[in-house]
């Protein structure tokens, strides 16, 4: 099939062909099927929900275990045979522009480290291992930080608290989760409605992009705060629903 046809749609499907993590479990013309070495996650759409049974029963002795699907059929088929206990509904929504956003210059970023899983988990529920550490490793989980002259070097430590620490001031994190989508968004509380998420963002598109790579993300359907900065920053959504599901 012509993943291009349905850019918004296929983005994730793109992206992991793009990246050479898919195994191409099956494909026709109303859909593809496939397995993300990356993610360990098999992510199935089709158009014909028929076929999309049938594909999910032909590869069923591969233990899924992490599935991506696209059809809300498919998705309670799948949840009655296979056993899956949680499903996580996401809007999808992609920078269909070929430039980033421009950066403000208002953070400084570096690469994540495993010292600063700690840091992670205190404030992101949703970290995972060990997968996040192979984020970490790949170069794709970054922290972002107040530049020290913005607030003042001497008082940060003050103004900041347990946020402080080696002579920065982190404000977040970003990165990117092992099926290729943009994500691990997380701004400290007291760091809001500064424009620092939307700086984040384009900071993650721009490398994206730079990869030659797609800047695309999930948003949970009940997530209306991300909804509303995604649309703010210019994102473009699919006009369906997907699910991940979980064991």
């Amino acid at each position: 099939m012509d993943l291009y046809k349905d850019y918004l749609g296929n983005a994730g499907f793109i992206q992991v062909i793009k990246r050479g993590t898919a195994e191409i479990l099956e494909e026709d013309d109303s859909g593809i099927f496939l397995f993300d070495t990356r993610s360990e996650a098999f992510m199935l759409k089709t158009d014909d929900v028929a076929t999309g049974k049938e594909w999910l029963v032909k590869h069923e002795d591969r233990n899924y275990e992490l599935m991506m699907i696209y059809d809300d059929e498919l998705v309670e088929f799948a949840k009655e045979r296979y056993g899956f206990i949680e499903e996580e509904k996401c809007y999808q929504g992609v920078w269909t522009k070929p430039e980033p956003a421009p950066l403000k210059g208002i953070l400084d970023f570096r690469l994540a480290t495993k010292d600063d899983i700690p840091f992670i988990k205190e404030y992101y529920d949703d970290w995972y291992d060990p997968h996040g550490e192979a984020i970490i490793e790949a170069g794709e989980l970054f922290i972002a930080l107040l530049p020290k002259d913005a607030e003042g070097e001497k008082n940060a430590a003050d103004k900041v608290g347990a946020a402080y620490a080696e002579g920065e001031t982190k404000v977040g994190f970003i990165g990117m989760h092992p099926e290729g989508a943009t994500g691990l968004l997380f701004v400290l509380p007291e760091y809001r409605n500064r424009g620092f998420a939307e700086e984040m963002e384009a900071y993650m598109g721009a490398f994206t992009l730079g990869r030659g790579l797609i800047s695309y993300g999930h948003v949970k359907i009940e997530n209306e705060k991300s909804m509303n900065l995604q649309h703010k920053v210019g994102v473009e959504f699919w006009d369906g629903t997907m699910s991940f599901l979980f064991k």
